[in-house]
């Protein structure tokens, strides 16, 4: 699942002074998109070689490009993240791979959705897609999370529930 931060963030060129804009960035991971059931507008989803190499590349949705580049694809454009936390990873400047469709994260009734840049990383969460109730699986999905990591909690949400308390 995404961990969400607040980051500043500067549209390149380097050198422009204007007032930094803020952005939530989302630290994600390969397949949290079509977990979600968003799609890859342009570009290319986070690969696990982008999440083991912290890799300087972000992934923008929809509304972020639009209100950034006006109609411009993202693909190839560089931004500059700035930490926002002590300890955070200094990104200094990452380059857009991948363009998505505006994804529901928290709040279903939302008709107008924020700007996101998602980079690859976070913590230690995961997304599951089933076609059987979450309930019957969860058993199973907390023994082979512990099998390989036993020091790790695993609570297990519908997303449907996290959604309504929301």
């Amino acid at each position: 699942m995404a961990s969400p931060t607040a980051s500043n963030f500067r549209n390149c060129p380097p050198g422009l002074d204007s007032a930094l804009p803020s952005v939530t960035v989302l630290y994600t991971g390969p397949g949290y998109f079509r977990t979600l059931g968003a799609r890859v507008l342009s570009g290319r989803d986070f690969s696990d070689s982008d999440v083991d190499a912290n890799s300087p590349v972000a992934i923008v949705n929809q509304r972020f490009a639009d209100q950034h580049w006006h109609g411009q694809s993202p693909i190839g454009k560089s931004l500059r993240v700035l930490p926002t936390f002590p300890g955070e990873t200094d990104r200094s400047r990452v380059t857009v791979v991948g363009l998505v469709s505006n994804v529901v994260h928290n709040d279903r009734t939302l008709q107008d959705f924020p700007p996101l840049l998602y980079v690859p990383g976070g913590d230690s969460q995961a997304l599951l897609r089933t076609s059987v109730a979450p309930s019957s699986l969860a058993s199973a999905v907390k023994r082979e999370i512990y099998s390989v990591a036993p020091d790790i909690p695993a609570p297990i949400w519908p997303l449907d529930e996290l959604i309504a308390e929301n």
